[in-house]
């Protein structure tokens, strides 16, 4: 007997309340990154709202004065939420191997691209250093102790001068050393730079690098660095 070729395939259903409880396991994630969270975010919902509703009842407009506060405090708890979360996960991953990418990969603006893998690791001493590309030029960013740091940029900025010779390179230090940048300041560091470089010639200098490649890193038996790198940014989300 032939088969009914018509048959159209069985979509899967949806989950009901799929946004709801994603929602809930993002406020799960975060409570378990810094349990005070709730005892500040829920307050101030309910400070706001309650205050709407004491105004609506005063001015015997309740239902009106409802639907203005509560949008309202729904977006100051959120709008704090975003910022304790962040700094939460700041302190999850300072100090720890890879914690710097965590922060470039989430770099969007200005056409800022950073690589996820490290174009150098200094095994003595612990010592990464990241390349990126954005307007401002070229970013290469390092985490480790002051000396050690300073000498893996100088290196891979003479790597790269020798090739793209006019092309800006920015020299960052990730660290709590008194010429270091804080691990919480470095995206802001990077993108307030000021652009040099057209859209054109960001889009060619990207295609320099690419042919370049980058480097074979020296990586000791033990210490997988790309697994430190996803760890931390697991870190990050609160996972």
């Amino acid at each position: 007997m032939a088969k009914n070729n018509n048959t159209k395939p069985v979509k899967p259903k949806k989950p009901m309340f799929q946004g709801i409880k994603n929602t809930f396991k993002i406020f799960g994630e975060a409570f378990k990154l810094d349990p005070k969270i709730p005892w500040i975010i829920f307050p101030i919902f309910l400070i706001i709202f309650g205050g709407g509703i004491a105004i609506g009842i005063s001015t015997g407009k309740t239902f009106f004065w409802s639907l203005i506060s509560f949008p309202l405090a729904l977006l100051v708890m959120v709008m704090v939420f975003s910022r304790l979360v962040d700094k939460a996960g700041f302190k999850a991953i300072d100090g720890q191997l890879g914690a710097s990418s965590a922060i470039l990969r989430t770099i969007k603006a200005g056409g800022i691209i950073f690589d996820e893998e490290p174009v150098a690791f200094d095994r003595n001493n612990n010592v990464l250093v990241f390349r990126g590309t954005g307007r401002a030029g070229i970013f290469l960013v390092s985490e480790g102790r002051f000396g050690p740091a300073q000498n893996a940029l100088a290196q891979e900025s003479k790597k790269i001068r020798r090739i793209l010779k006019d092309t800006p390179v920015h020299l960052i230090q990730m660290g709590t050393g008194e010429k270091q940048v804080p691990l919480k300041k470095l995206k802001w560091t990077i993108v307030k730079m000021k652009p040099e470089l057209t859209k054109d010639e960001l889009a060619t200098l990207n295609k320099k690098l690419k042919a370049i490649g980058g480097y074979k890193l020296p990586v000791p038996k033990g210490i997988d660095v790309n697994k430190m790198v996803k760890m931390n940014k697991r870190a990050m989300r609160g996972k």
